[in-house]
Formats: structure tokens, C-alpha cells, sequence
């Protein structure tokens, strides 16, 4: 899937997790997330994470760890993905001429029963 143009965090999330005292190694330990995906994601470089779930949660847990509790951060990511795809809803006319379909071979076979 391509992603969309990154948007700019924002927050500054290094300003706001040095002002909570708490240093990269020290969310890399608590989270047991690597320091360079938590300098990735200060950046707003969410690219290079490995994606997928791993992403969202490793993203989740930063912010938690630096005080996001409004999800400002997750929802940053979820936008750079852009549009989320969906499958369009089903034909409903299709159902309704087998419907049909079915009705006239059971009347076909009256007759011939007949």
C-alpha cells in the first residue's frame, strides 16, 4: 500500500517527552522497543517501522510513554496510510433473480408433476 505524503507531527515529541524527564533508553527499556524505531517515530518517519500491527502499538506505547492520551499521535500515522479501502456492498439484485430463478423451475416442475 502506498502510503500518503507524511504529515508533520503536531507535537514536538522530543520537547515533550525531555520535558517529562524520560529519555529514548529509558522507553526502550519499558516499552522493549529499539531506539532507533522510537527516534522514527519522534521524527514522524513511520515508514521505517516494520508496519502493520507492530507499528500501531509500538507508536501507541511511545505516546503513552510521553503523555499522548488523546491519540494524537496514533491518529497522525493513520492518516499518512490515507483512505482506508473497503469492499463495496453486494449486488442485492442477484439474490432476489435466483429468488426468481428457483421459483420457476419449482413451477415447472408442478406442472410436469401434473
Amino acid at each position: 500500500m502506498t502510503q500518503r505524503p507524511i504529515q508533520p507531527p503536531s507535537e514536538d515529541w522530543t520537547a515533550l517527552r525531555v520535558a517529562r524527564g524520560v529519555s529514548l533508553r529509558q522507553i526502550a527499556e519499558s516499552t522493549k522497543i529499539c531506539v532507533r524505531y522510537l527516534e522514527a517515530i519522534e521524527r514522524g518517519a513511520f515508514q521505517e517501522l516494520p508496519g502493520g500491527a507492530y507499528t500501531e502499538g509500538f507508536i501507541r506505547q511511545y505516546a503513552r510513554a510521553v503523555g499522548d492520551t488523546r491519540d494524537i499521535l496514533l491518529n497522525s500515522y493513520r492518516w499518512s496510510l490515507g483512505p482506508v479501502e473497503t469492499d463495496p456492498l453486494p449486488d442485492t439484485a442477484e439474490p432476489a433473480t435466483a429468488t426468481w430463478r428457483l421459483g420457476e423451475i419449482l413451477r415447472s416442475w408442478l406442472r410436469l408433476a401434473t
